[in-house]
């Protein structure tokens, strides 16, 4: 087996401009033994799966970092050694530049029906209702009435109220870490905190438009329309456990003597697919 040890390496905290996320790189060096090599051991595939570093994961030390990225490259004096990095990346920041604040604000309210796979309706509205809706466990059941047709997904009508919000404002664009750079990071993001009325987490920024309308010197004004999309299950999706046993390739409820699912996927759990949060109040917006 390769010995692993943590390197020197490791960084401190550092903070991008733009978006002013924190990050922190992980650093273990993988040592083969002579054998292992010529034995035809895939060095590194090896070397990324023994490291302690795995995608997803909060770091060690600052559970505020999960790791984004891993990388193994091999060292130049010496083929058995690997330099594995792992990068930890938060999951919250303040998604601004340094600009003069908004002179104009407008707002649009308007809903939009859309077809919403599910394999269970929700006991209340306040879902979902168990687990850490950031990070849910997959192994809780979310409860709620079984619709699903043998293991297979239902459609269901959802509305989901869409706000736009346009900000006129002046944007040094030639400058880095401008207003402009920095929001773009802020796209597929959910609500840190309370913002426009919604829970925590219940706003998904979907995208935004910039649009030019006059220059002046270095300094231009821009106007900047964002959508955000509210759902009351904060954006996270239906998901079964696997099961080998059946042609849905779900587990039914019978399958682990739960007879109140028998014929029906169980257990099914929520999953966040949009994990990062950021401060919106943060983007300058103001609607009174």
């Amino acid at each position: 087996m390769p010995t692993v040890e943590t390197s020197s390496e490791s960084t401190g905290l550092t903070r991008s401009f733009g978006a002013k996320s924190d990050q922190q790189n992980r650093v273990e060096i993988v040592t083969f033994s002579a054998t292992e090599q010529a034995a035809g051991v895939a060095v590194d595939k090896v070397a990324l799966a023994t490291s302690s570093f795995e995608l997803g994961q909060p770091d060690a030390n600052n559970t505020d970092l999960f790791c984004q990225s891993i990388a193994a490259t091999r060292d130049e004096d010496n083929p058995l050694v690997f330099r594995v990095v792992g990068t930890f990346v938060s999951n919250e920041f303040d998604p601004v530049g340094g600009d003069p604040g908004p002179t104009v604000q407008d707002w649009n309210l308007s809903a939009q029906a859309k077809p919403k796979d599910v394999f269970r309706l929700p006991e209340t509205t306040q879902t979902p209702k168990q687990g850490n809706v950031d990070s849910p466990n997959p192994e809780t059941d979310i409860g709620g009435e079984a619709i699903d047709r043998k293991g297979q997904k239902t459609s269901i009508v959802d509305v989901q109220p869409v706000v736009t919000v346009t900000v006129r404002r002046e944007v040094q664009i030639d400058s880095p870490g401008n207003y402009i750079e920095g929001i773009l990071q802020a796209v597929g993001t959910r609500n840190k905190g309370t913002f426009l009325g919604a829970e925590a987490g219940k706003l998904l920024l979907t995208g935004l438009t910039t649009r030019r309308v006059s220059t002046q010197d270095s300094t231009k004004t821009y106007d900047i329309t964002f959508t955000f999309v509210y759902d009351n299950e904060f954006h996270c999706v239906q998901v079964a456990k696997d099961s080998s046993l059946r042609s849905s390739g779900v587990q039914f409820g019978k399958d682990v003597s739960q007879a109140s699912y028998a014929e029906k996927a169980f257990p099914v759990f929520y999953v966040q697919p949009f994990k990062t949060l950021a401060n919106f109040n943060a983007l300058g917006i103001d609607i009174r």
